[in-house]
């Protein structure tokens, strides 16, 4: 009864049309400038801004998103972001569907954030924290339905490929579900360790998943299958968190923020570059290009590598950058 109840109070929080909370406009229009369009999309928490920018990481524009920690780009040209509010990280949370001149077409209230995913370019996959301590793993529709997946107390990460969800647990479990009508039920396998992220991979339905349990040198990066059988597992030899994988994800880079590096393997779980400088520390997300190259969020400042790892001009000049996003072409 609990769970019904908090179901039916979180899809109750969705709002569309004119935001309700406040403190969420546009304080400038995108405009495209030449050549100039909009090409990447950074998460600057501290100023309380998204901001847009073109294929050379030159500003086109801010909107005003409080307190924002993630960010992911839908195929219709528009966003997913998370805030949370000035309560905190442990205080309420929005999800929010936004357009690039600042406009918000939808809201919804949730619990503290562990991890955001878009499901094939549409819906919001996320990993929330419930008042009653337990964590779900809820999958939000374009129109604001909102589905549980799954509810535990350890769910950390989760992704989507080919109408499937992955849901990923520091227990170590793996959870597959079907994201169609229909569909073949839930998978489960206990992959062991303490998984920290998980991403679409090259196989249809097949997901990268990271193992942070253990030192640096226990560390594991794998590849499953749809049935979540391990195609291969690889040592990661780093002390990355997150998975940056490129869209056509045969490639995946992995930034340790501590020790400023960063090293990309391929879809055969090879190591293409064991180590890439980072110019500074404190990275912990990034996004991947099909061409080897890669963005990466610190701080301060957008880290940009060539795809023989060398270091391309970057971007600074931000309060604390915590996400950054390539937005689809349309």
């Amino acid at each position: 009864m609990q769970t019904k109840r908090w179901r039916a109070a979180l899809a109750g929080l969705v709002l569309a049309g004119a935001v309700l909370t406040g403190g969420v406009a546009a304080t400038g229009a995108l405009v495209e400038r030449g050549a100039r369009s909009a090409r990447f999309l950074a998460a600057d928490r501290d100023a309380g801004q998204l901001v847009v920018l073109d294929a050379d990481l030159l500003e086109l524009s801010r909107l005003s998103m409080p307190y924002a920690l993630e960010v992911e780009a839908r195929r219709d040209g528009k966003l997913w972001s998370v805030s949370a509010s000035a309560l905190g990280p442990l205080g309420p949370h929005f999800l929010r569907r936004v357009d690039l001149s600042g406009a918000v077409d939808m809201e919804l209230g949730i619990g503290p954030l562990f991890d955001l995913a878009c499901a094939d370019g549409d819906g919001a996959l996320l990993v929330v924290g419930r008042p009653d301590g337990q964590r779900e793993a809820l999958e939000v529709s374009s129109g604001g339905g909102v589905r549980a997946l799954e509810v535990g107390p350890a769910l950390s990460a989760v992704a989507a490929n080919g109408g499937r969800a992955l849901v990923a647990g520091h227990d170590g479990w793996l959870r597959s579900y079907s994201l169609t009508p229909g569909a073949p039920s839930t998978l489960s396998r206990q992959f062991g360790g303490v998984l920290a992220d998980v991403a679409p991979g090259p196989l249809r339905m097949g997901f990268y998943v990271l193992d942070v349990a253990g030192s640096v040198s226990q560390r594991r990066l794998a590849l499953v299958a749809e049935d979540l059988s391990t195609v291969w597992v690889k040592p990661v030899g780093c002390g990355a968190l997150h998975l940056s994988v490129s869209p056509d994800r045969r490639r995946v880079w992995l930034a340790d923020g501590a020790a400023r590096f960063a090293r990309r393997f391929g879809a055969d779980g090879g190591l293409e570059i064991p180590f890439a400088a980072l110019a500074a520390a404190g990275v912990e997300r990034g996004l991947a290009h099909d061409d080897g190259g890669a963005v990466f969020a610190a701080p301060g400042t957008l880290l940009r590598l060539a795809p023989d790892a060398s270091a391309l001009p970057g971007q600074g000049g931000f309060d604390f950058l915590v996400d950054v996003a390539a937005l689809r072409a349309r």
